[in-house]
């Protein structure tokens, strides 16, 4: 009976400790549970507010005040701070700019006013917020907006400030459009503006990020005075080294320019991250052989990385021999070659800072005689299957048939002066179609169409021409207009 006594007695007390413990625990709890009111203690934000504008990647001073509107004191608290789109004030969808700890709690009826520094984010917001504060369940948004501004005036009005880049612009360009790269290039060069001197044409990457896709004519910021047009960039298109990137602030349009006399306007830039330090290029790849008359003809893709500085030329080698060649470009005919004699062939890319790696070699060829193309070094080349002379590219200028004809009539070109339009028959023999485009790469080409001067005698309003995206042939109107590519007969 006394062991049965004392277990109860144990057991009572077991129970007592367990309900005492989970009691202090509560109440422990409650001095952290800010803002519920069922703790006793209730956290309330009564204000919160800024300044009217604040500038992407900028430090704002945020002004809040809690009060403790419970009976008890509260114990320590986190306030969050946010941009919020509306005053509702859902922290799941808005950006939250700091998360404050207060250690100290309020004792009951203190209110407690901060100003805390934020930092305005540079990515994914743009217009008017409100100021956010949340402490518990209590949240409470400004009485005002706040206009996030991205760009802003030098004090001269002269130049804009991109607080999200920190590059600085020309706001306003001069109104002159440039019809080379190195123009333009010469001219930021030569800028003195805002009193800066060290203004450099922008990279196409640096000049997209003014571009606002919300807008058009033009595609920018009106805080920029812009023309609804294209503007030069500073990066030259790796795959032809002729062209450059351009941005349309028109329509919002990036791309390499088409041809080298295109001529654009300039918005110079200065500012922003240091670039790395400039390397020579890496090695050119894809490099290829076709043989000729003593001669090889060699293809090759511009190096993924041209080391920081644009590649200036390409050189290629023959082996044996160490025959060279350079160009700005592929292809690149290689002369003096021993015809009956194997050879392959390296390639390497230049820039300001030196020479590249050589490529891997070439497959090998043999030049012979009767082999395929030779390239004259004239703007022409024969064809030595045929003995004819083509031009080797065209002037890149769409015409009817009947003026394609007179074009190829009046061209002077090699020293001669006897080219024709070719017939059907001819120009077929160029055609290559296991390539794209569809001719020898002897030849500078478009993967368009190209006028014969045979008339289709069925029908004589219209005439044969030829696709050189694949080789393909159509007969359609005299009036359309597509590309000519003249012949005569050699030597």
């Amino acid at each position: 009976m006394r062991t049965q006594k004392s277990f109860l007695i144990s057991a009572i007390c077991l129970f007592l400790g367990f309900i005492a413990t989970i009691s202090l625990a509560q109440e422990i709890q409650g001095e952290f549970l800010t803002g519920e009111s069922g703790a006793g203690a209730k956290l309330v934000v009564t204000s919160v507010s800024g300044p009217a504008t604040a500038i992407h990647n900028r430090s704002i001073s945020v002004t809040y005040t809690v009060q403790n509107q419970g009976t008890v004191a509260s114990g320590a608290y986190y306030v969050d701070l946010y941009l919020s789109i509306d005053k509702t004030i859902n922290p799941a969808a808005e950006r939250l700019l700091k998360n404050v700890w207060f250690s100290t709690g309020l004792a009951q009826g203190q209110s407690k006013q901060t100003t805390t520094k934020v930092l305005v984010p540079i990515n994914g917001l743009s217009g008017k917020y409100y100021y956010g504060a949340v402490v518990g369940s209590s949240k409470r948004a400004s009485a005002k907006r706040v206009s996030l501004v991205r760009y802003s005036l030098g004090d001269n009005n002269e130049t804009v400030t991109d607080h999200k880049t920190s590059l600085i612009w020309q706001r306003t360009d001069d109104g002159t459009q440039r019809n080379n790269f190195d123009d333009a290039n010469q001219y930021c060069g030569d800028l003195v503006l805002g009193g800066y001197s060290d203004w450099r044409l922008p990279r196409i990457d640096e000049l997209e990020t003014i571009l606002d896709y919300s807008r058009y004519h033009p595609a920018i910021d009106p805080l920029f005075s812009c023309h609804s047009d294209v503007y030069w960039s500073g990066s030259t298109d790796v795959s032809y080294l002729y062209r450059s990137w351009h941005a349309d602030f028109g329509i919002g349009y990036v791309g390499p320019s088409g041809a080298p006399d295109y001529v654009f306007f300039v918005r110079c830039v200065r500012g922003g991250p240091e670039a790395p330090t400039p390397t020579v290029p890496g090695a050119p790849t894809g490099v290829t052989a076709f043989a000729g008359n003593a001669v090889a003809i060699v293809i090759f893709t511009a190096p993924a990385s041209d080391g920081g500085k644009p590649i200036i030329s390409f050189t290629v080698t023959s082996n044996p021999g160490g025959k060279t060649a350079s160009g700005d470009s592929s292809p690149i005919t290689v002369t003096g070659l021993a015809n009956g004699k194997a050879y392959t062939f390296t390639a390497k890319a230049t820039n300001a800072v030196g020479s590249g790696p050589a490529s891997r070699k070439s497959n090998s060829v043999t030049p012979d005689p009767a082999a395929g193309y030779l390239n004259n070094g004239d703007g022409t080349v024969t064809d030595n299957k045929t003995g004819l002379m083509w031009q080797q590219a065209d002037d890149w200028t769409k015409r009817t048939w009947a003026d394609a004809g007179q074009y190829c009539a009046s061209l002077v070109l090699g020293g001669h002066d006897d080219w024709r339009l070719p017939p059907w028959d001819e120009i077929l023999t160029i055609v290559d179609d296991s390539r794209h485009p569809a001719i020898h790469p002897v030849f500078t080409c478009r993967s368009e169409f190209y006028w014969s001067s045979s008339t289709y005698d069925p029908y004589p309003a219209n005439a044969y021409a030829v696709q050189f995206y694949d080789g393909a042939w159509s007969i359609l109107p005299k009036f359309s207009i597509f590309y000519a590519r003249c012949v005569r007969d050699g030597p």
